[in-house]
């Protein structure tokens, strides 16, 4: 996914080190798109995008959420979760095309939120 973005002009930085939201504040993304493929560590992997929001200085960041786990999110439960946290949802096998979409209405989304502040 990191050398289909990079083509597509985007940076791209991956990580394994999943909850490391240090390392996330390093790199201050636009996007944080993650990919949840993780076999024996998956509940560490949604216990991310909450963390995420809970934490200030990464709260206004868009997410988007590639996985294969179409089970989980039919859950109504989880489906409303993710509404609330604001997270995009793109499923795998997905379209590239599909996901760049989302990708440039998150980053347009990005941007349109620093102007505001700073227009304040």
């Amino acid at each position: 996914m990191q050398e289909l973005l990079e083509g597509e002009g985007y940076r791209g930085t991956t990580s394994l080190a999943l909850l490391n939201l240090d390392k996330v504040k390093e790199l201050d993304p636009d996007v944080i798109v993650q990919d949840v493929l993780f076999e024996h560590v998956q509940q560490e992997g949604w216990k991310f995008l909450p963390l995420v929001r809970l934490d200030p200085e990464l709260a206004r960041i868009p997410l988007i959420l590639c996985t294969a786990a179409v089970q989980t999110l039919k859950d109504p439960e989880m489906a409303a979760h993710l509404e609330v946290l604001k997270v995009r949802v793109v499923l795998k096998p997905f379209n590239i095309d599909d996901l760049l979409a989302t990708l440039e209405d998150a980053v347009e989304e990005r941007h349109a939120g620093i102007a505001s502040k700073a227009a304040r």
